[in-house]
Parts: C-alpha cells; sequence; structure tokens
C-alpha cells in the first residue's frame, strides 16, 4: 500500500521546517548547528533564510521533502568537509571557527543521520512505486 503524501512532509519536511528554531540557536547562543561551516554570520542567516524557503517548498509539495533533505544534508556535508580540509592546509587560521570543534561534530552528525535517512527513505519510496 503505497503511503500518503502528507506522511512524506512529516518525515523530512519538520527538519527544514525547524529551520528558524536552528536559527534562534545561533542568534542567541551563538551555536551555529546547522550552518557550522560557514563563518559570516550574515551568510549564515542568509543559508537558514534559503532552508526555510525550501521547507516552505517542501510544505506546498510534500514529495520533494525527501529529496530536499537529502540535498541540504549533502551541501552541509560537504561544506564541512571542504573546511577541514582548509584547516588541514593551514587556512583556517584566518577562519572564524574551529574545524572539528563542538558546533562542527553536532552539524555533522544531525545532517549525516538526516541524509543518510533520506537516502533510505527515498529508495523505500522507489520501491514502493
Amino acid at each position: 500500500m503505497k503511503e500518503p503524501i502528507q506522511n512524506r512532509w512529516l518525515y523530512g519536511g519538520w527538519y527544514l521546517a525547524l529551520t528558524p528554531l536552528f536559527a534562534v540557536v545561533d542568534w542567541i547562543l551563538g551555536w551555529p548547528l546547522r550552518a557550522a561551516a560557514i563563518d559570516a554570520a550574515d551568510l549564515r542567516f542568509a543559508w537558514y533564510a534559503f532552508l526555510l524557503g525550501v521547507g516552505l517548498v517542501c510544505w506546498r509539495l510534500p514529495r520533494l521533502a525527501p529529496f530536499f533533505t537529502m540535498l541540504e544534508s549533502a551541501l552541509s556535508v560537504g561544506m564541512l568537509i571542504v573546511g577541514a580540509y582548509l584547516s588541514i592546509l593551514g587556512v583556517s587560521d584566518q577562519l572564524d571557527t574551529t574545524p572539528l570543534g563542538t558546533a562542527w561534530v553536532a552539524n555533522l552528525l544531525l545532517c549525516g543521520t538526516m541524509g543518510i535517512t533520506a537516502f533510505h527513505r527515498s529508495l523505500r519510496d522507489l520501491r514502493a512505486v
């Protein structure tokens, strides 16, 4: 039996819908859980605004939620990998954030988990077709 489209929203859309909460935590506590690889605050909040827009698109088109969740997770993990690579090259002295700090690890765990879950969810949806 095929799953209703609204349940797909509940799967990945909530993650994107929680973006304002992550932005508030970043703004008040200075802990960028969803954007640890972005140094400049204005760019981080632009990223949050972009993710909020993606969340609104997924709210209107729930079948896209797993795809956009996987895409956002891949982009976030990719930014973290580039940041870690820059620290290996010695460029991290010029950056404001410390690669592999607490926020980086939390961001990697959050985005990695959501990306893997979205991937397996998409595979399950493909098998159901």
